[in-house]
């Protein structure tokens, strides 16, 4: 990625702001805590979304041309897009907190997870979403409510802009 800088620098404001969502405390989080980490999601779909747009600029630089995220066939890169205008252009999903338990290097502890509740609601709500299949739709979306479940949503939109990185390089 050295090849391409603002895409790197858009990939680094992807990784600060999902792992500042993501943050691991001791602490069962307040309603002061999730508005904050509410406000890292919103801005690590943002600097995702703008991934494309940091791509095309490198790319021009490079005399090459690169798909836009849309126009790549993997419909990981399509949900998080639509979250992203779901949470930008409608209203931000609440964000949630709850444990589980994992086992990491011979070391069992409660690990934290960050998750919205209506993110089928508010994907529906985008003007992006009928342009998909409802079939489609539905099965991105049931992706998306259980990946989220499993490491958190900070976890998931790091994991598709990597998804994304390997697509275009």
């Amino acid at each position: 990625m050295q090849l391409l800088p603002e895409t790197l620098e858009r990939m680094r404001s992807v990784l600060y702001f999902c792992s500042s969502m993501g943050r691991q405390s001791e602490e069962q989080s307040t309603p002061d805590d999730l508005a904050v980490r509410r406000r890292f999601l919103r801005a690590a779909l943002a600097e995702f979304a703008s991934l494309d747009e940091a791509t095309a600029i490198d790319m021009k630089a490079t005399r090459k041309t690169v798909a836009k995220m849309l126009e790549l066939d993997d419909p990981r890169i399509h949900i998080v897009r639509l979250l992203r205008h779901a949470n930008v252009h409608l209203a931000v999903s609440d964000v949630t907190q709850s444990c589980r338990d994992v086992e990491w290097a011979n070391h069992e502890f409660q690990f934290q997870i960050f998750y919205s509740k209506d993110l089928k609601a508010s994907i529906l709500q985008t003007a992006q979403a009928p342009k998909y299949a409802v079939d489609d739709l539905a099965e991105m979306i049931q992706w998306l409510e259980e990946e989220q479940m499993e490491w958190g949503l900070d976890h998931l939109i790091l994991r598709t802009a990597e998804l994304y990185a390997h697509l275009v390089l």
